[in-house]
């Protein structure tokens, strides 16, 4: 059971701290149209009005502790419904879920017990 757990965590741990980190760096003006994510890579698809904003999302994704790249984005100006547009795609590696966690201080002798 214990394998098990730990499977779970190693698997889906990495893909809700990428939610976390894409909710906390999606700036105004840009949004996700589809999400997929797989063991150690995610692809994104969206829209913004500015270039600058993609690139700026794509920067603050790669501040997250569990995204180890963004490749640069794949940019498209459109007109949809009379609005000018810049659909993106943005693809991202991730660390596995061993390399999130912050490695443990050792304790020096006789300080456990202070």
């Amino acid at each position: 059971m214990y394998v098990a757990a730990l499977k779970l965590l190693q698997d889906e741990l990495p893909a809700l701290e990428f939610l976390q980190a894409m909710e906390t760096s999606l700036p105004p003006g840009v949004w996700v149209r589809t999400l997929s994510i797989v063991p150690g890579k995610v692809s994104l698809q969206g829209s913004a009005y500015k270039e600058d904003d993609v690139v700026e999302f794509g920067k603050g994704l790669l501040d997250a502790p569990v995204v180890a790249a963004v490749d640069f984005p794949v940019t498209t100006r459109v007109v949809r419904d009379g609005q000018s547009l810049v659909d993106y795609t943005l693809a991202c590696s991730l660390r596995d879920f061993a390399a999130t966690i912050p490695p443990a201080v050792p304790v020096e002798k006789g300080a456990e017990s202070q």
